[in-house]
Formats: structure tokens, sequence, C-alpha cells
């Protein structure tokens, strides 16, 4: 199920080269607030390498950081580091 949902939503957050800097100022702030925070709302999307983006992106359109450390830190759940610890773990037990 797990693999599913990653296969399924990696490279989906941005275009197809992964920049998000087409944004332009004024531009229809609040559908841009409203996709950055669906993104911000998945889970683990603090691990995606486009978060930085996204964050410059919301912020340009005037979003609240406050909602974004709130939703970034609710929907944390540590997948890549439950596999590293658990990796690590049988790595020790040989």
């Amino acid at each position: 199920m797990d693999e599913e949902y990653y296969e399924r939503n990696i490279g989906d957050w941005d275009g197809p080269d992964g920049n998000q800097d087409d944004y332009v100022e004024g531009e229809n702030d609040g559908k841009v607030q409203e996709d950055c925070l669906q993104k911000f709302s998945s889970r683990d999307y603090i691990m995606e390498p486009a978060v930085f983006n996204t964050l410059k992106t919301y912020f340009q359109a005037g979003g609240s950081p406050e909602h974004v450390i709130q939703l970034l830190s609710e929907n944390y759940s540590a997948v890549a580091h439950t596999v590293n610890l658990l990796a690590e773990w049988l790595i020790q037990m040989g």
C-alpha cells in the first residue's frame, strides 16, 4: 500500500523540471495558497525535495507561517527515518 502511495506521488507536486519559480506576484494568491496547503497536508511532504520551492511560492502568495508549521508537523509520520532505523538494527543483528 505504501509503495502505491509513493510511486503515484513522486514528482506530482511540480512541473516536469521540478521547479515552481513560475509564480507571478498577485496572480490568484488564494488559489496558489490552496494548492500549496494541499501539498503541505500530504504525508511526509517535509521530506520531499520540492518543499523549499513550495514554501517560497506559498510565502510569496502571502501565506501564514503558523499554518505551514502546523500542517507539516501534523503530517510528518517519519516513514523514511523508521525504515533507516529498522535497517540499522538489522545490520547490527547480522
